[in-house]
């Protein structure tokens, strides 16, 4: 058997085959110094979600789809995530959402020194101006910095309506 991973990204999702592809790439892209793995919690999609996260974890054995069919909602779906993560450090984000290059290096690095953290939000890359002005702007100014990731400024946008959200870092802790 394997060693255990040192992450574990859990994603909720329910319904999500047309945005959860791009975040599992964008996890697989993550040029993370730590060993992790992306459990994504099906909550009773009724579209081809299960399927999406099976044909990702035929490919890469860092994925894995558990079910959460006795309750619904992200939350149910965060929790049943972190009961069937293999490591004890605990990163999560949304399938509709992108996480950025170095997110779960930035994270990673930052639960050495905290057992819990949260980072910045950037909604403007991914939501139409309506949906950003009635959030409000997620990142005052220019770009930022969390962690040694780098975030962009508001000039550089990319619209798309099936997304929510890029995150950039949600939230983390460590199992006790």
């Amino acid at each position: 058997m394997s060693a255990p991973p040192d992450v574990s990204v859990v994603v909720p999702a329910h319904n999500a085959a047309t945005t959860l592809g791009e975040q599992l790439d964008a996890l697989l892209a993550q040029a993370a110094v730590e060993r992790f793995e992306i459990v994504v919690v099906d909550n009773a999609s009724t579209d081809t979600t299960a399927a999406l996260v099976d044909a990702y974890a035929a490919r890469d054995p860092r994925v894995r789809c558990v079910h959460a069919t006795e309750g619904r909602g992200p939350s149910h779906a965060r929790n049943v995530g972190v009961r069937a993560a293999r490591a004890e450090t605990i990163v999560c984000c949304d399938a509709d959402d992108v996480v950025g290059p170095g997110w779960l290096s930035a994270l990673a690095t930052a639960l050495r020194d905290h057992e819990i953290v949260a980072g910045v939000l950037e909604v403007d890359s991914l939501n139409a101006p309506d949906v950003v002005a009635a959030r409000g702007a997620s990142v005052p100014g220019s770009a930022g910095d969390f962690y040694g990731v780098t975030f962009p400024d508001r000039k550089s946008t990319r619209l798309n309506s099936s997304h929510l959200v890029i995150s950039y870092a949600v939230f983390c802790l460590k199992k006790k």
